[in-house]
């Protein structure tokens, strides 16, 4: 009797293992074939104006490609603004960039003087008047280096 109701219990729990685990999958399955819109996540009306900043120095090889998958986002155009910061490259990254300017009027191709001393990525956004004073601060800020895959999350006082 009792090797019974272990065999009744331990075929109840294989069974709902298996539910459990077709359910996953089936999630799982659901998750990879169907496009989530950002619509559906985030109203519109809630949606912030969003400046995206790509400071480069000779990434001709990369610059393209980046910007290809910056339009592929699913935000809307009117709220996004992508601003390239040239670190006077010696290479056609700029005028590649200034191609993707002209084809999109949200994409902005910003070059460096000549004359400026300092060099790197912040010299480069402190000239295209990217400053604590020209931007608003937030309760958090992200910043987002894709060039060495790392990332920086701070918070703001």
């Amino acid at each position: 009797m009792i090797i019974l109701i272990l065999n009744c219990l331990t075929i109840f729990v294989l069974l709902v293992l298996s539910i459990f685990s077709l359910r996953r999958f089936l999630f799982a399955l659901t998750a990879v074939f169907t496009r989530i819109d950002c619509e559906t996540i985030i109203p519109e009306a809630f949606r912030p104006f969003v400046t995206i900043l790509v400071p480069c120095h000779n990434e001709e090889t990369v610059i393209a490609e980046t910007l290809d998958a910056l339009l592929k986002m699913d935000y809307p155009r009117d709220k996004l603004e992508i601003v390239v910061i040239d670190d006077l490259s010696s290479d056609h990254t700029l005028k590649i960039a200034q191609r993707y300017e002209k084809e999109y009027s949200h994409i902005h191709a910003f070059q460096r003087s000549k004359s400026a001393l300092a060099r790197g990525k912040a010299a480069a956004m402190n000239e295209a008047g990217i400053t604590d004073k020209t931007w608003k601060k937030y309760d958090q800020e992200l910043w987002a280096r894709w060039d060495d895959k790392s990332y920086n999350q701070e918070k703001q006082e």
